[in-house]
């Protein structure tokens, strides 16, 4: 692996870590996962426009409307529900076990590839599963503050995160769609934001009138 790529992941780690922190500060006084979540792609959306077609990072790219509506709203679909059912999680879980349960990623990025793609990994691979799998199972025995649907809501998230690789592997390896991970974004991002609004105004009416709120009351 080349120092490129190490800081990538690096910073990718960073950004990760930094996003589900903020989510747990935020929601206990601002409890939208919804919203907050729309808000994510909201942001995704604007940065991808800057930096694609604003300053050409990578060629934009117009996708043919089929892989549009189809590959690539299912893959905006998975994504947005796994962070909204990792934000509802941070409202019952500590962040902590919240990370250890996200540790479980792998297995499920085993499973979905063997079922949607039939690669079959080393056995080497499977077996250090194991110690992940175990682990999880011991913290979740000694977790003072587990909750039961916040766990499976967290084990949902997970899968939907797992999902959401594997697909998103499949369509970035496509010799046919030939589509980039920042155009994908460009797409993605907008997808799930509209999917979400109606979503957000049915089960989160008072969002935005909250955020408001706060904002005020931040800026006197």
């Amino acid at each position: 692996m080349g120092l490129k790529a190490v800081i990538i992941v690096l910073c990718w780690y960073i950004a990760n870590i930094g996003t589900l922190v903020l989510n747990k500060f935020l929601l206990p006084t601002f409890r939208f996962p919804i919203f907050l979540t729309m808000l994510h792609m909201a942001s995704c959306f604007m940065f991808s426009l800057v930096l694609v077609p604003g300053c050409g990072l990578v060629p934009f790219r117009k996708l043919p409307v089929k892989l549009v509506a189809f590959k690539i709203s299912g893959l905006a679909l998975t994504f947005t529900s796994s962070v909204v059912l990792g934000n509802a999680s941070l409202q019952f879980l500590a962040l902590s076990y919240n990370q250890m349960i996200g540790a479980t990623t792998p297995v499920f990025t085993a499973f979905f590839a063997l079922l949607i793609q039939q690669k079959i990994e080393s056995l080497f691979t499977y077996l250090t599963l194991i110690p992940i799998v175990c682990g999880i199972m011991l913290s979740t025995r000694g977790e003072l503050e587990f909750v039961f649907i916040g766990a499976v809501v967290c084990v949902l998230s997970t899968a939907l995160r797992a999902l959401k690789s594997v697909l998103q592997g499949v369509l970035l390896s496509s010799s046919e769609d030939k589509i980039d991970s920042m155009n994908l974004l460009l797409y993605m991002a907008p997808i799930a934001c509209v999917a979400l609004l109606p979503v957000s105004l049915v089960q989160e009416p008072t969002a935005w009138q909250s955020l408001m709120e706060q904002c005020s009351a931040s800026n006197p």
